[in-house]
Order: structure tokens, then sequence, then C-alpha cells
């Protein structure tokens, strides 16, 4: 159990976490355990997401319950689990900076697959 205040610190550190593993990745590269520590860092960011998706209504509504991250309880130790909360939220939280709305990565891929590799 968290309240929204400390959940809030956590999901930072989190997401600090995944950047600098991140720049760590960068400065191995191009060694094989640079995967590695991308891999983490993509980890991190799943468990991001959930902390997130648990309290973001408390943190908006400045709600202080303690709540509990069911996914970190049932699935914090499931690599796959994390890698696939990470990638969908990579993927489906694309928006166009225009309209606002969200951008259809296969559409994207077929018209600037570059725009993809960077």
């Amino acid at each position: 159990m968290m309240k929204p205040t400390v959940a809030r610190a956590f999901w930072f550190a989190l997401l600090e976490n995944a950047a600098l593993t991140i720049v760590d990745a960068d400065a191995l590269y191009p060694s094989p355990r640079a995967q590695s520590l991308v891999v983490i860092a993509q980890e991190e960011v799943g468990k991001a997401v959930w902390v997130q998706n648990t309290f973001r209504q408390a943190w908006n509504d400045e709600d202080e319950t303690p709540r509990e991250v069911p996914e970190l309880v049932m699935m914090g130790l499931h690599h796959l689990a994390k890698l696939t909360e990470a990638f969908d939220f990579s993927t489906i939280s694309v928006q166009d900076p225009i309209s606002g709305g969200h951008v259809d990565i296969e559409t994207v891929r077929e018209l600037d697959s570059d725009f993809l590799a960077t």
C-alpha cells in the first residue's frame, strides 16, 4: 500500500532510473551488454505505467487514500509482463502534436520508416 504522494515519488524514481540506464547503455554501445540495459530500462517504464494507472485519478483529485498497485504484486517479477506494458504504453501514447489524436504507428511506418529508427 502506498499513499499517492509516495507513489508519485516512486513513479518518478522508476522513470529516472530508466533514463539513467539508457545513458549507461549508450556509453556501453556497441557492446552486447548495452541491449541488456535497454531491456532493464523498458521494464522500469512498465512498472511506472502500472503505478501511473493506479494513481492517476488520485493525483488529479489530490486524494491521499493509500492504494496497492496489484500488477507490482502479481507480475513485478515477470519480465515479459513489464516489457509488454512498456511497449503498449510507447505505441499507444504517441499523439499527433497538432490534433492531439493518437497516431497509428503502422501509418508512420508506411510514411516514414526512418523516423521510427531514430
